[in-house]
């Protein structure tokens, strides 16, 4: 049990920073996209993104911009961010950066259509999440619901619940119903 707490934190961890890296791209994207707009080539305008985002992003863009200064390539720099941010939006990002700058293209308008695709994956997410959050609730009331009755009916009456705890068959579906309720519990979680 000591050893999981601290994997379950480091993966809490893991997985906020992963969703506010995700959430800062929405307005660096767009501002390497203006940047590229402008006229600036792919370098100046991460440049200009990491000196104007979140530092969360402006971060790992500084130590993209860094591996490329120091004689990396810059489609291997920026492939080092989809390795360190293995989420689904930056990969779809920074991919599309790297085909980019390899193949040429309209870099900027790609940029805005992932943009608003991260936009719109942000706001079915938080639907999602609300109705799993009611799911959620609906589900640990339920789950509670055959406890607290239990109790309610050792205190109504002793002798009636005796019965389920003092003779065989008693005791053979207070275990069924016990099995039964944690079945329906991990049930729950995983759906």
């Amino acid at each position: 049990a000591s050893v999981g707490v601290p994997y379950y934190l480091t993966k809490k961890r893991r997985n906020i920073f992963f969703l506010k890296f995700d959430e800062s791209m929405i307005d660096a994207l767009t501002l390497i996209s203006s940047s590229l707009k402008a006229g600036l080539p792919l370098v100046e305008a991460l440049e200009v993104a990491a000196k104007n985002s979140p530092k969360i992003f402006s971060d790992q863009i500084s130590l993209c911009l860094k591996e490329y200064r120091f004689g990396i390539p810059l489609d291997k720099a920026l492939d080092h961010i989809r390795i360190r941010v293995p989420t689904a939006n930056c990969r779809i990002a920074f991919g599309s950066m790297i085909i980019g700058h390899e193949l040429g293209g309209r870099l900027p308008d790609i940029l805005n259509r992932i943009v608003a695709t991260i936009r719109e994956r942000f706001r079915v997410d938080g639907r999602l999440r609300t109705l799993t959050a009611q799911g959620r609730t609906q589900g640990v009331l339920l789950a509670s619901a055959p406890p607290v009755i239990a109790v309610l009916m050792y205190f109504w009456d002793e002798n009636k619940f005796a019965l389920l705890t003092n003779n065989l068959a008693g005791q053979v579906l207070l275990g069924l119903a016990i099995v039964l309720e944690v079945v329906g519990m991990w049930a729950m979680k995983r759906i």
